[in-house]
């Protein structure tokens, strides 16, 4: 029994580890001999962003004008703003600053309290443009970033292109935001790599481009918009990549337990959205079927890993040596997580303890989050908060 918990141990230990240490060295030195960077040009096409929007009447003029400010070409640019159904006055707030974004044509379609997905499907009735671009109402958008995202469709194998997050905009306040900071550092250099290898599996609903022609209806409420629209373009041969110079700021919860809350959405729409789209997992899809696998379902499957690991450390109590190292570090992991929270209520920082909270917190979001995918729960209708993310 212990020579069979030690190779448990063993096992979970390396699971847990893989996703997040062993496959980013081996992406990287893939990387090195691999790499296929798409060349990127100046799309002159009439292009449309859609943004949903509930109850954001506080945010959605930033994200307008910093969006109208993002392009040197706004009269190319047409912007519906599908209003799901707000009762805060969002519709009139577009409305009367719309003068004001010309060229840049914007229009509001109203529709019935319905979540996200059922408002993004009613905006693509309206649709013709071959490229659409998709936002959130929080984002604020950077310099050339409408820009530099469609400058990626000028390469006819794209057929995604995601931006990325100016993590040097987070706020100093924003707890939840730094501990997942330093995740998304790292996140983001795979992102870029499996994009110049072939196709990042990464999402980012704030905002991100699309073929029109890739895109198939989003089944329900249950997936994951973004990364539904994203992984449409694979099955058709194209590639989905990265826009470096593509950089948005997002509001981020600001505290450990929003962000909780938050992962427990985006996890579990994001595992339905992998079952509707299983053929993805399997090997003839080559790097794709790879990078889902380790990219995404070991590291949804990590709480898993994480019991593994206890029942593994039961089994070998009569070593002593190898019991009390097992036992240690996870009780060390558990106790620096509870003194990161302390340490949050108290505003404190401590990046070891934040590190620990974010990990034993993210893998008990992972398991809820699967617990609200099998039970096929939709988490695309909410309300927003003044401090909470609103897609």
């Amino acid at each position: 029994m212990t020579d069979i918990g030690i190779v448990l141990a063993v096992l979970a230990m390396l699971c847990i580890a893989y996703p997040h240490v062993i496959y980013p060295v081996l992406l990287w030195c893939l990387h090195r001999g691999s790499r296929k960077p798409v060349t990127p040009g100046i799309v002159t096409d009439r292009v449309t962003v859609v943004i949903a929007a509930h109850n954001e009447r506080n945010r959605i003029s930033s994200c307008l004008m910093t969006l109208r400010a993002s392009t040197s070409y706004p009269e190319r640019i047409d912007v519906i703003i599908a209003d799901d159904g707000s009762t805060d006055g969002t519709a009139q707030v577009v409305t009367s600053i719309a003068p004001t974004l010309l060229p840049m044509q914007v229009r509001v379609l109203s529709c019935e309290r319905g979540g996200k997905n059922a408002a993004l499907s009613s905006a693509m009735q309206h649709v013709s443009t071959d490229i659409v671009a998709f936002a959130d109402a929080d984002v604020q958008f950077g310099a050339a970033a409408l820009d530099a995202l469609l400058a990626q469709f000028d390469d006819p194998i794209v057929g995604a292109v995601i931006s990325t997050m100016d993590r040097a905009a987070i706020p100093h306040d924003d707890q939840g935001a730094t501990q997942e900071a330093l995740y998304r550092r790292i996140e983001g250099v795979v992102n870029v790599m499996e994009g110049e290898i072939s196709s990042t599996v990464t999402s980012n609903g704030a905002f991100y481009g699309v073929r029109r022609m890739l895109l198939v209806p989003i089944p329900d409420g249950r997936v994951a918009d973004d990364w539904w629209n994203v992984l449409c373009a694979i099955p058709h041969g194209k590639r989905v990549v990265i826009a470096k110079d593509s950089k948005i700021v997002e509001y981020r919860p600001n505290s450990m337990a929003r962000e909780f809350r938050r992962t427990i959405r985006t996890a579990s729409a994001g595992m339905r959205c992998l079952w509707s789209m299983r053929k993805l997992l399997l090997p003839s899809y080559g790097f794709t079927s790879w990078f889902l696998w380790s990219h995404r379902v070991m590291r949804w499957a990590g709480p898993w890993f994480f019991l593994l690991l206890a029942i593994s450390t039961f089994m070998v109590r009569e070593h002593a040596t190898i019991f009390g190292i097992l036992f240690c570090g996870q009780l060390t992991l558990i106790v620096g997580s509870v003194l990161g929270y302390v340490a949050e209520r108290i505003n404190k920082r401590v990046p070891l303890l934040g590190v620990m909270q974010y990990v034993l917190l993210m893998n008990t979001a992972f398991l809820v989050a699967s617990i609200k995918a099998v039970r096929g729960v939709a988490l695309d209708t909410w309300t927003p908060s003044s401090d909470e993310s609103s897609t």
